[in-house]
């Protein structure tokens, strides 16, 4: 045998493309949902003394395009923009995408009730907030 053969040929791995914008996209499709033409507002939850209040930039929305509904520890935020939102160009792919409306569900983190549930909505901030219910029930012992 000769040295040459003895030799390991080194093992060759296809080369692939780094994608840095795929990594991007997976991060920016939650934001977005495209079959529903629906984007996901910012916003947050804070936990108050005796509530949970729940804030949400909707620019471009009318107070009367929006929808607030709680189901179980939910809240659900649907609101109509007011013209839609049109991207022509994104990045180096030629995409066109539209946007109508906003969606966002917020898990909150106790139970709340309806009953003295305020909202307001100023300059495109909706503020909701829930009181807190107390389920604490008591326990006979037999």
């Amino acid at each position: 045998m000769s040295q040459q053969s003895r030799r390991r040929q080194p093992k060759t791995q296809p080369i692939v493309p780094w994608e840095p914008y795929d990594m991007l996209s997976d991060s920016f499709e939650q934001m977005w949902d495209l079959v529903d033409e629906s984007l996901e507002p910012l916003g947050e939850v804070r936990e108050l003394e005796k509530a949970v209040q729940v804030t949400v930039d909707l620019p471009l929305v009318r107070k009367k395009d929006i929808k607030v509904k709680l189901v179980g520890d939910v809240l659900e935020i649907d609101a109509e923009l007011s013209r839609c939102i049109t991207f022509n160009r994104w990045g180096t792919v030629q995409k066109k995408c539209e946007f109508r409306s906003f969606h966002k569900s917020f898990r909150l983190p106790m139970k709340v009730t309806t009953a003295g549930a305020k909202a307001t909505f100023k300059k495109g901030v909706l503020v909701v907030e829930l009181p807190k219910t107390d389920e604490a029930h008591e326990v006979v012992i037999l």
